[in-house]
């Protein structure tokens, strides 16, 4: 789902806390999407701690803000993860010598899963 504009994030905000029957200042309102972005599952979730939980401002913007930078860090990491061995391995075979020998140190940890490159064939 595509981020909401300031405008859509705002009345977004303002319909739910209605819904909750929780008032909220607008400069509250504000400085949510000015942290969030109008990233909807984040406004949401900042929604249901400060309408449902009853949390502070502070506290429910804190705990988005960490959750998220949680979640973004979980995601990096599970999208490294299978490139890591490789990135190991390559620097291994640099740290022990010679570039000729980096794609075979490579292919010799992790299987010939490693193309040639086409300028270096010969090595």
């Amino acid at each position: 789902m595509d981020r909401f504009n300031k405008d859509a994030s705002l009345d977004f905000l303002r319909r739910g806390f209605a819904e909750l029957g929780v008032a909220v200042g607008e400069g509250e309102l504000v400085e949510v999407y000015e942290h969030l972005d109008g990233v909807v599952g984040w406004l949401t979730l900042y929604g249901y701690l400060r309408g449902v939980e009853g949390l502070s401002h502070k506290e429910a913007l804190a705990r988005v803000l960490n959750d998220g930078a949680r979640l973004v860090l979980s995601e990096l990491e599970a999208l490294i993860k299978p490139s890591r061995a490789r990135y190991l391995a390559i620097l291994g075979a640099v740290a022990h010598g010679s570039i000729r020998g980096v794609r075979l140190g490579v292919m010799s940890r992790l299987g010939p899963a490693i193309s040639p490159i086409p300028s270096l064939t010969g090595f």
